[in-house]
């Protein structure tokens, strides 16, 4: 019986992995971004709710990928994510978009998207 209820509880409160792309540990610098401030700069320039809520998310996925604070490592974690071009495009305005909140100038990558056949 002792068994079964350690079962249940590995069910309810499964044990935290780490997904193979997390960094092992997070620096100062890539905690630093503020995705609130930049979702409040959205809103007070007229983003739809959806893009709002669409670019935290992307924000949160560099934010934990790697250092946001250096746009050169946050174009080469794009480059190197193994994803179809529209998705880095979508990293990359998502970016784009926390740099102009913050009033700062970088060289932004283009990506072509393009059709499957």
């Amino acid at each position: 019986m002792k068994e079964e209820t350690t079962n249940q509880e590995n069910l309810l409160c499964p044990k935290a992995g780490t997904a193979t792309s997390s960094p092992s540990e997070t620096t100062t610098s890539q905690s630093n971004m503020n995705i609130v401030n930049v979702m409040l700069w959205m809103k007070r320039n007229a983003y739809e709710d959806s893009t709002i809520k669409k670019t935290a998310k992307l924000l949160r996925h560099l934010q934990a990928n790697c250092n946001t604070r250096e746009s050169e490592q946050v174009k080469t974690y794009v480059a190197n994510k193994k994803v179809s071009n529209g998705h880095k495009e979508n990293l990359i305005e998502a970016y784009a978009i926390y740099m102009r909140s913050e009033n700062l100038t970088w060289n932004q990558p283009f990506y072509d998207r393009y059709d499957k056949d």
